[in-house]
């Protein structure tokens, strides 16, 4: 300023001239302009940052407290690298409206960010506040900052490094973080260590970079994200028997039915992996033990009779490995069936509280779906324990139902082999003047009205060569097998007979599939589907009213032997 004579510094005050084209060269910076303005409110602002004299930490933390000043969280999108997990994070509030010294000040003294009950201590925690509206009123935003050691100039120089801003707006469904933090804490420390695996930091490092995706943006597609990087941990950990045995650490389990409803967001992808990640046996009466275990048991080794909250010695069940998602779908079929009738199943063991559409299974066949999302869902999806409530939801159990735009036509085959792979007998009930097909409900024992007892129906049995068929491609034969066995059971299946009587079975093998379309019909038999389901597919494979007259006769007469 040339009113004031006063020089202009020719070099930045910054380290590596911040403010000049590629760091090097003069500049021109007012000196008044920097010491008074600059530096001053710098210094200023600083001082406001002072430590804490109390610790709001706990009684047990060894350090003091400063405002917003956290342990770093490294995620995926931060640029930061995991031995810069030690460093710190200074969160700077931005205000909404004018704000006096004294209100500044008051605020920075209390530094208020709460985790749920217990103050934040990392990155992701103060994320975690932010969307459960745990800060105080009247910030707008946050600026982030992660104050590093050894970035730039040596392990004796600090380096402060932009992280984005965070804007404070309320996430529906943080809350429910809440049931996994005492195994996530577990977990944390547990891959924090230093001779852990790195692949244990990494399945953390997407755990705490999904909760932040979702704290920031919301939605039922970054809620998706923690419940597939809680399933990825869950992988590892079933993979790595001496580390979990050493660390102590248990199957992640339990979590509420509120997270289904958080994070659907519609899709095929989200309705086959629930559907599937809810498959059970169904006790032969209410309120027995079942035989067997859940599709959980089919995918790593835990003790389904303690609600899978423990490791159980890995047995002939666990089936799922390294292949494509239609090989492993079909394993377990197959599995789930040798051990249901090695332990007396009454029914198959193929029942789920979710229910798949049609037009879901019908891409899933055409193969239009993405499978490793799939997979990954169920190994997030089947960490929920799906008879638990949520006590702030307990009226939320509604999956969104969105119809695709151009539905793929429903292969007859798959409706003519499903027809044998059903948890319960078909009913057939009058509508009007024409009858539609149900599953099997529990209904007041006449005999004992406090008790349940299933209804009678026709039963089809299953056969068990048709899956070794279908995964070696020979979808006809196993076609011809199934049309066969309906018929015993009460079902006619068309084409009928020719006048001379002769069956036309053989029909079924005229068609032509190759091995991958005839190893994902093998598997989408695993699928669940709905009574209502059930009478479509009778329509595309049976004579209606032949086939109705038929079965009512059998059904006044009782179950089908």
């Amino acid at each position: 300023d040339t009113n004031h004579n006063l020089p202009l510094l020719t070099r930045p005050p910054g380290r590596r001239a911040p403010s000049a084209r590629c760091h090097t060269g003069d500049t021109n910076v007012a000196t008044w302009h920097y010491l008074t303005l600059d530096l001053g409110l710098a210094l200023e602002g600083t001082i406001s940052f002072a430590g804490a004299a109390t610790k709001r930490l706990g009684v047990n933390a060894d350090e003091g407290a400063f405002p917003f000043q956290v342990s770093a969280s490294v995620t995926l999108e931060d640029g930061l690298a995991d031995k810069e997990r030690a460093g710190t994070e200074v969160w700077l509030p931005h205000w909404t409206r004018p704000a006096r010294s004294d209100e500044v000040l008051a605020l920075l003294r209390e530094g208020r960010a709460h985790c749920g009950p217990r103050p934040a201590r990392t990155g992701v925690d103060i994320a975690r506040a932010i969307a459960s509206l745990g800060v105080d009123r009247g910030i707008g935003a946050f600026s982030r900052y992660a104050i590093l050691k050894g970035r730039v100039g040596g392990e004796n120089y600090n380096t402060a490094v932009s992280l984005g801003r965070f804007h404070v707006a309320e996430r529906a469904g943080v809350d429910l973080l809440r049931e996994v933090d005492p195994w996530l804490d577990r977990f944390r420390r547990a891959a924090g260590d230093k001779n852990a695996p790195p692949r244990f930091g990494s399945a953390l490092r997407r755990i705490d970079s999904a909760i932040f995706d979702f704290c920031k943006y919301g939605g039922a597609a970054f809620f998706q994200t923690i419940i597939v990087a809680l399933g990825a941990a869950e992988r590892e950990l079933a993979n790595a028997e001496r580390f979990r045995e050493a660390k102590g650490l248990r199957p992640l389990a339990g979590l509420s039915r509120a997270w289904i409803e958080t994070a659907d967001d519609g899709s095929c992808e989200y309705k086959i992996a629930l559907t599937l990640a809810g498959v059970r046996p169904e006790p032969d009466r209410p309120r027995e033990q079942p035989k067997i275990g859940p599709l959980r048991a089919n995918l790593e080794p835990v003790d389904w009779q303690k609600r899978c909250r423990a490791w159980a010695e890995k047995d002939r069940s666990v089936v799922w490995n390294a292949a494509a998602l239609a090989a492993n779908l079909a394993n377990v079929l197959q599995r789930r069936m040798m051990d249901g009738a090695r332990a007396g199943c009454e029914r198959l063991p193929l029942a789920s509280r979710h229910a798949a559409p049609l037009d879901a299974i019908a891409a899933f066949l055409a193969g239009d779906l993405d499978d490793q999302r799939i997979e990954e869902l169920i190994w997030g999806l089947m960490l929920i324990d799906t008879r638990r409530r949520h006590p702030s939801r307990a009226g939320m159990n509604r999956i969104r139902d969105r119809q695709r735009a151009d539905p793929n036509p429903l292969p007859r085959e798959y409706a003519l082999l499903k027809l044998l792979f059903l948890p319960r007998p078909l009913v057939p009930e009058r509508s009007g003047e024409s009858l539609k097909w149900r599953l099997a409900q529990f209904r007041p024992d006449p005999a004992n009205p406090q008790r349940k007892r299933l209804e009678s129906g026709l039963v089809i049995r299953p056969e068990p060569r048709i899956l070794p068929l279908l995964r070696a491609g020979r979808v006809g034969e196993a076609c011809r097998i199934a049309a066969q066995r309906l018929r015993v059971s009460g079902l006619a299946p068309m084409p009928g007979p020719l006048p001379t009587g002769v069956m036309r079975d053989d029909n079924w093998s005229e068609g032509a599939m190759d091995s991958r379309r005839a190893q994902r019909l093998a598997a989408a038999l695993l699928i669940p589907i709905s009574s209502k389901s059930v009478n479509c597919l009778v329509d595309l494979v049976c004579r209606g009213e032949s086939a109705a007259a038929e079965a009512l006769a059998l059904a006044a007469e009782g179950e089908t032997k």
